[in-house]
């Protein structure tokens, strides 16, 4: 209806416009059909000129349609946790000494340990503490990793029975033998003889009651023309003494 409006009778209205004009300055029947018809070709032209831009304009926009995003919303940023339990000082301790990590899989047992030496230092010491465990019904093995001997405060812990410590060693071990060796050695360069002095100090020390069962101190000389060979005899000395102890003091499986 719009159409015909703007094609049809907007140019007949001018047509009648143009006519009337021209009636009333009484022009010639000739010039009054120029002008209508003048009148009528350019009201049709300029309807079909602006129905184009007319159309563009009123043209309503099309409403943007919301496209899906392809990407995955970013994931949700977990919150953190700054409340983190710290490590306990008895933690520290068996991730940096203990090496039997698989220990509490296995019988508990005993394990015999001398400061300020290894495995293959004073061995008849290390000897007699293991003789009177067996005896004892205790089996014999090694838990911690050689660098404690090298930590004194770390070892001073093991060594004066920390509560804590002990409780968390519990799973490791029944119990342990925790010694602190000295000696003195001197020449008599006259005889070219050696003398050498041992001292030793044991605890008998049960984590399941978490406290030290008894304390051996002895000591013993021995001579030698090496300051080894001194040692040797000062260690095969005290060794004995330590056994009759021993068998005192440490309890029974």
């Amino acid at each position: 209806m719009s159409q015909f409006l703007e094609i049809v009778v907007l140019p007949l209205l001018v047509a009648l416009v143009a006519y009337a004009i021209a009636d009333q300055r009484k022009w010639t029947p000739k010039s009054r059909f120029w002008t209508v018809t003048i009148a009528l070709v350019f009201a049709v032209v300029i309807v079909f000129v602006a129905r184009p831009r007319q159309n563009v304009i009123e043209q309503p926009q099309p409403s943007p349609t919301p496209t899906k995003s392809h990407t995955a919303p970013p994931p949700a940023t977990p919150h953190s946790n700054n409340s983190r339990r710290p490590r306990t000082a008895e933690e520290e301790f068996i991730e940096k000494y203990v090496a039997d990590s698989n220990g509490s899989a296995q019988p508990p047992g005993w394990t015999v340990l001398f400061s300020g030496t290894s495995m293959n230092d004073f061995s008849a010491l290390y000897a007699a503490a293991g003789s009177i465990l067996s005896q004892k019904g205790h089996t014999n093995r090694p838990l911690f990793r050689p660098k404690l001997l090298q930590d004194s405060a770390a070892y001073d812990e093991l060594y004066d029975a920390d509560p804590a410590l002990l409780k968390r060693l519990s799973a490791y071990r029944e119990g342990f033998l925790v010694g602190k060796v000295r000696s003195k050695v001197s020449q008599n360069a006259s005889l070219d003889i050696f003398s050498a002095h041992l001292f030793v100090q044991l605890r008998v020390i049960s984590t399941r009651q978490g406290q030290i069962l008894s304390r051996v101190a002895t000591d013993e000389t021995g001579a030698g023309f090496s300051q080894a060979a001194a040692l040797s005899a000062a260690e095969q000395r005290i060794a004995a003494k330590m056994r009759a102890q021993l068998i005192r003091s440490i309890p029974a499986q």
